[in-house]
């Protein structure tokens, strides 16, 4: 239950969209048009692990699961995860997809949260790897 708890539902790491499809869903069944909620997804799968600064990430096989099987990426598009959106009836006044590597979009998700005086109600927090779910976690605190 939402009630009482101001802000946006947050949900870093889409793939196919069905956790903000659900909430934004659940947003309307509620009669909740004042909250958004914001997903945040490279659509590019994930960058290589970067081990001198994050050492937990060594030896983690995210970023080459494509080569391993290309399938998986053809459902990590923007334009299929807007599809999706669509064909469920959620509109992009009420949900954005922000595209781009998390250590990029997080800081202007944050600038773009102060200045709508937005705060989180939820962020969910699925990167995957330990750099990309720590930049999340650290650039989105404050909120």
């Amino acid at each position: 239950e939402l009630q009482g708890v101001p802000g946006a539902l947050v949900e870093t790491g889409v793939w196919r969209g069905a956790n903000g499809i659900l909430l934004a869903t659940l947003l309307r069944a509620w009669g909740d048009s004042a909250r958004r909620v914001y997903n945040l997804d490279s659509f590019e799968w994930l960058p290589p692990a970067n081990e001198k600064l994050y050492p937990q990430d060594t030896n983690d096989i995210h970023n080459s699961l494509p080569e391993m099987c290309p399938v998986l990426t053809l459902f990590a598009d923007y334009q299929a995860v807007q599809r999706a959106f669509q064909h469920y009836g959620i509109s992009s006044r009420d949900t954005l997809l922000i595209k781009g590597f998390f250590n990029k979009t997080v800081p202007k998700f944050g600038r773009l949260l102060t200045s709508r005086n937005e705060s989180l109600a939820i962020l969910r927090l699925d990167g995957d790897m330990y750099e990309s779910t720590w930049q999340v976690f650290v650039g989105l605190y404050e909120f």
